[in-house]
């Protein structure tokens, strides 16, 4: 009686694996949509890769953290998470597992007034002492709609903050903390446009090729998440 659910940012053979099982893909801003919906179809879900997505995630959807479990690689009691309805995967985001509850009291110390949002990977304590939470499109959208001179702190990818302060001069907004990934800095605009030149030429660069059945089954598990959509 349980379904798979997989964050986006996961490997193609994890998505067919849920593809599989009848679960689906969800992105960050689509997670409650896409557990409301895997409720509809058992009784409990498998979250993963990252555990404070998806435990965030329950939490704000009302649910008890009773009811939330977290299963254990190295030899899970299925019995006592038999009443969780949801169980996430020991993963984590490395970026945004770097916030701590003593960031936002600095913070507030440092800006007195300020507003706080974090995105929902970070750990739950951080979360819960924050003013707002948002996935990325959110937390765009709440930088946006601030008032002028308002102060916000941002706890997720530095460049993502750094470039909202550049665009909204009017108002000040400040890291949490500087924490980057360095992964999302491995592409970079010379990357993009050597790829766009290949196109245009008629011969694609860097294509990655899927072993078919898994490229099938990924594919079922992304477009269950775009009919959730």
């Amino acid at each position: 009686d349980l379904i798979p659910i997989t964050y986006q940012n996961s490997n193609a053979d994890v998505k067919a694996f849920v593809g599989r099982r009848g679960g689906a893909v969800c992105t960050s801003s689509n997670a409650n949509k896409v557990l409301h919906w895997a409720w509809t179809q058992k009784g409990h879900v498998l979250f993963m890769p990252d555990q404070w997505l998806g435990t965030n995630t329950a939490l704000a959807m009302g649910m008890p953290r009773t009811q939330i479990g977290l299963w254990d690689r190295g030899g899970a009691n299925v019995e006592s998470l038999r009443d969780c309805k949801l169980v996430a995967w020991p993963g984590f985001c490395y970026v945004h597992c770097r916030f701590r509850v003593e960031d936002v009291e600095a913070a507030r110390a440092r800006y007195p007034g300020a507003r706080v949002i974090v995105h929902p990977e970070c750990n739950s304590a951080v979360v819960a002492r924050a003013d707002a939470t948002g996935t990325t499109t959110g937390i765009i959208d709440y930088v946006k709609t601030a008032p002028a001179g308002a102060t916000i702190v941002v706890g997720t990818e530095w460049h993502l903050v750094h470039r909202l302060g550049r665009q909204y001069t009017d108002r000040r907004v400040v890291p949490l903390r500087r924490s980057s990934c360095r992964t999302m800095g491995m592409t970079t605009p010379r990357h993009l446009l050597y790829v766009l030149e290949g196109l245009l030429a008629g011969n694609p660069r860097n294509v990655i090729a899927v072993e078919a059945e898994t490229a099938e089954w990924a594919r079922v598990a992304l477009e269950r998440m775009l009919r959730l959509s």
